[in-house]
This record gives structure tokens, C-alpha cells and sequence, in this order.
């Protein structure tokens, strides 16, 4: 006669982990503790202006980003954030997705919106330093942050 035996040990912890990450979540984004400027304007006016094309071309540094580039992150990193959940739990994930938006964000300024966003019109060039949108002073760039709630 055969016995089977069934050991649910780690099934009962990831249960336990996953009651404790109903309520959390990772945001990504311009926060007030990242808002100010050196020349006085805001972060989040400025950034909301080229999200929205708010009297500028729309260049979408932080919803086209989350939408197209983040999933490929979390793709490639599936196995290992798998792991990381069942090992250390919801929050040192969500730390981790946090830092991926923000990487994935970070590389949509590098790369004009992956090729997206409109160029610099002739008149804002003459009040550039370059001619890559959105990365005259890099504040706005480095505004960006992530935290878990």
C-alpha cells in the first residue's frame, strides 16, 4: 500500500503573505516631497502640462510608460519577484514594481517616449540647452519616486 502525503507548510505562508498585501500598493509618480524646483516653478504643474498637452504636445512620460514598458519589466523579472513575494513577503515586492516603474519611466526620458514625443519646437530651442524634450535642467526627470502604501 502507497502513501501520499501532502506538506501545504509553504501554501499557508503565501496565504498568510497575501492577506497582508491586500491592502498595499506601490505608486509611482511626482510626490510633494519632490515637487519644488530650483527656478520656482512645480514638478507636478510642469509634468501634468506635457502628461496632458496642456498648451504644449502631449509627451507621456508617465502613463505610456506604465502601459507599454512596465509589463516587459515585470515579464522579465516574473520569476524572481515570484520568489522574492513567497521568501519576504508583499511589501519588498511592491518596493521592487516601484523601482521598475520608476526605471521604465526614467527610460522613457532617455529615449523621447520611445521615439513618441514630439520635438522641441524652433522657439522653445532658444531657451534649451539641448534638444532632448522634457531634459533641459533634469529636475522633472529626477522628481519621479516610488514608495509602498
Amino acid at each position: 500500500m502507497s502513501s501520499v502525503t501532502l506538506n501545504t507548510k509553504g501554501l499557508q505562508s503565501l496565504k498568510r503573505k497575501l492577506k497582508t498585501a491586500e491592502w498595499a500598493r506601490a505608486e509611482v509618480g511626482i510626490f510633494s516631497d519632490h515637487d519644488a524646483r530650483d527656478d520656482g516653478e512645480s514638478n507636478v504643474a510642469i509634468g501634468k502640462q506635457h502628461e496632458f498637452g496642456q498648451g504644449v504636445p502631449r509627451r507621456s512620460f508617465l502613463e505610456i510608460p506604465m502601459l507599454t514598458e512596465f509589463p516587459r519589466i515585470v515579464d522579465n523579472n516574473e520569476p524572481e519577484l515570484a520568489a522574492a513575494f513567497v521568501e519576504d513577503g508583499a511589501k519588498p515586492v511592491l518596493e521592487r514594481l516601484g523601482f521598475m516603474g520608476e526605471a521604465a519611466i526614467q527610460e522613457a526620458f532617455e529615449t523621447s517616449g520611445f521615439g513618441q514625443w514630439p520635438a522641441n519646437s524652433p522657439y522653445t530651442l532658444l531657451f534649451k540647452h539641448g534638444e532632448k524634450p522634457l531634459v533641459d535642467t533634469s529636475q522633472l526627470r529626477q522628481s519621479i519616486s516610488s514608495r509602498v502604501t
